[in-house]
């Protein structure tokens, strides 16, 4: 989502969303369990993590009066609610409008499913939050290629086409993986997938949402480990698109910024990226970062 769109989302929910405006009053009362002043940490949209500033240019905060009643403010303005608190499941109330999320250890998430949006809350003398454990996945840069395997309709001309491509991996609020994937054609910026990646316990990766092609990849779509066609710190995924008159489907094969290939090049050709001799090992080579577009020879 652009930073725009992410404060305008924010400033209707304020406005339109929770509807009238309060007067101000005094600080809040801390003797009801969930009462408190919240103060917005973050968000999360598309699987990305955002800071406070990205959202709006002053503090959001969420009060929780005693009561029942409370008031979500940002940058001058109010809008009014009401409140509930079942064990941890919290029930925000405006108008005709019902929020839910969860309230523990003074820290507070807020669910938008219509905006596709995720608030965060803490009250000022919260705990800090633990940081998620590491998954068993790479973070970072990866390279690899992705190959059109079968063709239908309009898209036959592509069978058998491969292109180079990058990716990164980063972790998302929730401790998942966000996978994002640019070929020659695009960049970080304009990506060719952008996939939030589950990772288990024994290192498997499957999705929980995502992209690829312009295609929506429904949960579970993606599942593999890291080790595949017997090549170790391979992902290789496989799917399949389609539209009206066409379909295609396509292998996905990355591997960690600055792996070598040469295992690929003996063992499996067909998975070893067209440009790996030309433009990827000079890189790494160099101690390069993987760039966020790439320029092929």
């Amino acid at each position: 989502m652009k930073r725009r769109f992410l404060k305008k989302i924010v400033l209707l929910l304020v406005l339109a969303l929770l509807g009238t405006l309060c007067a101000c009053g005094g600080e809040p009362a801390a003797d009801e369990p969930g009462a408190g002043l919240y103060i917005c940490t973050g968000a999360e949209a598309e699987g990305r993590s955002l800071e406070p500033e990205e959202l709006s240019e002053g503090e959001l905060s969420l009060e929780l009066r005693p009561g029942g009643s409370g008031r979500l403010s940002l940058e001058g303005q109010e809008g009014r609610l009401s409140w509930t608190l079942e064990g941890e499941k919290l029930t925000l109330t405006a108008g005709e409008r019902r929020l839910t999320g969860t309230l523990s250890g003074g820290r507070l998430r807020l669910e938008l499913p219509e905006e596709g949006l995720t608030l965060f809350f803490a009250l000022p003398d919260a705990e800090p939050e633990p940081a998620p454990p590491e998954p068993a996945w790479p973070l970072g840069g990866w390279y690899g290629c992705w190959t059109v395997t079968q063709t239908e309709g309009a898209w036959a001309e592509l069978r058998g086409r491969r292109w180079d491509c990058c990716a990164s991996t980063a972790l998302t609020e929730e401790g998942a993986v966000l996978l994002t994937l640019w070929d020659e054609g695009g960049s970080a910026a304009a990506p060719l997938g952008r996939v939030v990646l589950l990772i288990g316990e024994d290192g498997r990766a499957e999705n929980r949402s995502g992209s690829f092609l312009g295609a929506e990849l429904p949960p579970g779509a993606w599942s593999a480990g890291l080790e595949a066609e017997g090549l170790e710190d391979l992902f290789l995924v496989t799917g399949r698109v389609a539209g009206e008159d066409r379909a295609l489907e396509y292998r996905l094969a990355l591997r960690p910024w600055g792996r070598s290939w040469e295992d690929a090049a003996s063992a499996k050709p067909e998975l070893l990226p067209w440009s790996y001799e030309s433009w990827y090992l000079p890189l790494v080579e160099a101690g390069q970062p993987m760039p966020e577009r790439m320029e092929l020879p």
